[in-house]
């Protein structure tokens, strides 16, 4: 269990760092434009999500003297790794940035931590707006100060963003998820397996964290500095969860070959939806994924420009380690309830008691939002990927066993094509609602940045 759940680990590493870094690199360090980034990234999960039909039929039906599932993961993960490396690093736009330090911002020179800082940032300000370096504070507009992203640089994040996501969602997890199926099929054994995952799962979102806080304090200026050492800390670990993975699991002789004829692409997934069980677990998992993704990849922005706070980012890692520990927590607690009640009643009362909170939850202003209820918030938001990934999963095994009897064919990569994408969408759903609303926003950092610093040289006097 501990050699399958441990290659989630640098997944999600991976898919933690992918996500800020995507903004943080392309379009605030680098300039690219906002819709064009969105474009990219809608495109290639569209296109990525039909590929992955053929993948999972592919991988059900082609076996090998391996398997069904390992040949995939071992050769397509590395491709991943580099993929990856090279999404976060664009060197030939970055420059020298991975091996150095930047200081090169206004008065970024000035120690802060010196007697004299203050009167001397704020003679440097005074001199910065006079050379037209800074925009004054009380102008009603600024533009961007930056020269916009050349196309080059969209052809090379559409590349290797496509390249990732098809490498490792998509060529990796999808038979990685089905090995997971397929491993054991006693009912609380597949409570426990996917049990063990999760608690891997939310211990690689925790890594790049770690890591991202101490290279922070390295390079204070330079993001692509960060995100660059940070893919290479995970892609070591990477190395080491495909050994582990490729020498200490081992498919099941049943398993390994598959049952019944093989069929096409096409009538494999008409024989999915027209499996009665499997489509009332899609209508559950959609919206408990949209509950508990959701929330994560919206909330950097409700802080900013919702709540409409400065220091946001402190408040934002906090709550995400509350919901870390929150769902670390809850897993053995959700395990044990879900072996002595069953999978149907943990999950009908842990979405009962969290409808009404998030119900009450959408009436409140967000500039009067109280700081505790967020927390609150993150708890729920853990539990339910808990049950999201531990009660669902063997749910889904469950239903996969289900439709073998019935078809004689066990098609465990087609079942968790849906599954393993579908948080995928959410995150293409969150471009279109967040993306485009900020457009203008980046184009006003230099003017927030001064209006910043010239109320900390007026509150110094």
């Amino acid at each position: 269990m501990c050699a399958y759940g441990f290659f989630r680990l640098p997944i999600s590493g991976y898919d933690l760092t992918v996500r800020p870094a995507r903004t943080a690199v392309y379009i605030e360090a680098l300039n690219q434009s906002i819709l064009t980034h969105a474009m990219i990234v809608s495109c290639c999960k569209s296109v990525d999500f039909l590929l992955g039909f053929l993948v999972g039929t592919t991988s059900d039906n082609v076996s090998t003297r391996w398997g069904r599932r390992k040949p995939w993961v071992v050769v397509c993960f590395p491709f991943a790794i580099v993929s990856m490396f090279l999404l976060v690093t664009p060197f030939p736009f970055s420059g020298d940035a991975v091996f150095s330090d930047s200081d090169d911002f206004p008065c970024g020179e000035i120690e802060p931590d010196s007697a004299t800082a203050c009167p001397a940032l704020e003679q440097c300000l005074v001199e910065m707006i006079a050379n037209g370096t800074l925009p004054a504070h009380n102008v009603s507009s600024v533009e961007s100060s930056n020269p916009p992203a050349p196309a080059a640089l969209s052809v090379w994040f559409a590349l290797f963003y496509f390249a990732y996501y098809f490498f490792s969602w998509t060529c990796t997890m999808i038979p990685y998820d089905a090995l997971g199926m397929e491993l054991t099929s006693d009912y609380s054994k597949r409570v426990s397996l996917f049990s063990v995952r999760v608690v891997f799962q939310f211990l690689g979102y925790a890594v790049p964290n770690a890591v991202g806080l101490v290279l922070s304090n390295i390079f204070p200026t330079n993001i692509i500095a960060v995100y660059a050492y940070t893919a290479l800390v995970l892609g070591i670990v990477s190395l080491a969860a495909l050994l582990v993975l490729g020498f200490g699991v081992s498919e099941r002789p049943e398993a390994k070959t598959g049952q019944g004829n093989e069929v096409p692409a096409v009538v494999a997934v008409r024989r999915a939806l027209c499996n009665r069980p499997y489509c009332i677990y899609l209508f559950i998992k959609f919206p408990i994924s949209l509950v508990s993704l959701l929330p994560v990849n919206l909330m950097s922005f409700f802080l900013r420009y919702g709540m409409k706070m400065e220091d946001w980012a402190s408040l934002y890692f906090t709550l995400v380690l509350v919901i870390l520990f929150a769902s670390l927590l809850g897993t053995p607690l959700v395990w044990y309830l879900t072996r002595r009640f069953g999978k149907r009643e943990v999950l009908m009362y842990v979405s009962g008691a969290c409808c009404p909170f998030f119900f009450a939850f959408f009436f409140v202003p967000p500039q009067s939002f109280p700081t505790a209820v967020i927390y609150i918030a993150g708890v729920f938001v853990g539990l339910l990927t808990v049950v999201m990934f531990v009660v669902l999963d063997s749910m889904l095994a469950d239903i996969i066993d289900y439709d073998a009897l019935h078809t004689g064919k066990r098609s465990e990569g087609v079942y968790t094509v849906a599954e393993t994408n579908l948080q995928q969408f959410i995150e293409v759903l969150t471009l279109t609602l967040t993306l485009t609303r900020t457009r203008t926003r980046t184009r006003t950092r230099t003017r927030t940045l001064t209006l910043t610093l010239t109320n900390l040289q007026q509150s110094s006097r």
